[in-house]
């Protein structure tokens, strides 16, 4: 716990979570910023952080794990946050509760999910779920004038305009086995196939991708972690006589040497805040097609898509990318290595400090 000159306040809901998920990996990412510049922190999470080290340095809501209520799970995180007197909260969680009344606050991520598609806007179940949550972030939204508002993508900045007036400062998020996903890197021949990478969960869509593998006759590989096995299952009923290769909770080495070996990537969820597969895709030069509707779009405009049958036609276009275009790709990604995010990040709260 900090002492002395005071510490740093990092709030993320889902470091107690066992499921993996591009918004706790760049949680991490925060955390080792302090750590390596040797500054004084504790960590604010639903459920004690499994990593015994960060556990020590943690103060958490529940002594269970619970997977769901995600969104309810984050205002509770926030909630705890407020018994501290940091330097500084850093908020990964997203809710915006009146912490600058404490101490200054910093938030980073993606814009509330009512704001862009999602299962929370498609779904009248969900919208239900989701309706008391929107209704606390409404009751908050001064606080997003007081806080320093640091967003993933362009495309969350404009939605998060549409609500309120305020500028955020946009940081992609980092990349963050970009080494790893580097040496995938190479300008060989490519396997003619298509690869999907997400959680095995409805919200993620991944039944377009079924679809898109149905209409070009490609292979498709679905990896990610499995969260929902109903939905897996009938994932797995609506592919039945497709080439499709189900690859649940790969291990980051097996992702690394698919992205070696097939062609294309497809992103099927829209409306999300950035798409971290997307950049990983880029990384080792494979195409990705990507959603117009989303934050993803930003680092492959040659390749959105508004309709599936668009995607397709992409996803075709996509198997004759030639070699200066893949260079290309991973090009525009260097920025996004997990030291130069640390780096940006560092240069906005030290002020704080």
């Amino acid at each position: 716990m900090g002492r002395g000159l005071g510490y740093v306040a990092v709030i993320a809901h889902g470091l107690g979570s066992s499921t993996v998920s591009g918004e706790l990996q760049v949680a991490k990412q925060g955390v080792r910023m302090l750590r390596e510049r040797n500054v004084e922190f504790t960590v604010v999470s639903f459920s004690r952080p499994a990593d015994k080290e960060l556990a020590e340095k943690a103060r958490w809501v529940s002594p269970l794990r619970i997977s769901r209520f995600d969104k309810y799970q984050r205002v509770l995180t926030v909630l705890k946050a407020r018994g501290l007197k940091p330097r500084v909260f850093l908020n990964y969680s997203g809710f915006p509760d009146s912490l600058s009344e404490v101490a200054p606050h910093v938030m980073y991520g993606g814009v509330f999910a009512f704001l862009t598609p999602s299962k929370y806007t498609r779904s009248r179940l969900w919208r239900l779920y989701y309706y008391p949550y929107k209704a606390l972030v409404m009751r908050h939204l001064d606080e997003l004038k007081k806080a320093k508002l640091i967003l993933n993508s362009n495309y969350s900045a404009r939605a998060l305009r549409s609500l309120i007036d305020v500028d955020p400062k946009v940081i992609y998020p980092p990349i963050v086995d970009f080494d790893l996903y580097s040496r995938s890197f190479n300008l060989d021949p490519r396997e003619p196939s298509v690869l999907t990478i997400a959680r095995f969960e409805r919200g993620k869509s991944l039944e377009r991708s079924i679809e898109v593998a149905r209409m070009t006759g490609l292979r498709l590989y679905l990896v990610g972690s499995l969260t929902d096995r109903r939905y897996f299952e009938e994932l797995r009923e609506r592919s039945k006589g497709l080439d499709v290769v189900f690859l649940p909770n790969a291990r980051t080495a097996e992702i690394a040497e698919l992205l070696a070996r097939v062609a294309v990537y497809f992103h099927p969820t829209e409306g999300e805040h950035f798409g971290m597969p997307i950049a990983e895709a880029m990384v080792a030069g494979v195409v990705p097609v990507v959603p117009r509707e989303s934050g993803g779009y930003e680092l492959v405009p040659e390749f959105g898509y508004s309709t599936l049958e668009e995607a397709a036609e992409h996803v075709r276009q996509a198997l004759g990318a030639d070699q200066d275009f893949r260079r290309e790709l991973r090009m525009r990604v260097e920025g996004l290595r997990p030291e130069n995010y640390r780096a940006r990040l560092f240069e906005e709260i030290s002020e704080y400090l």
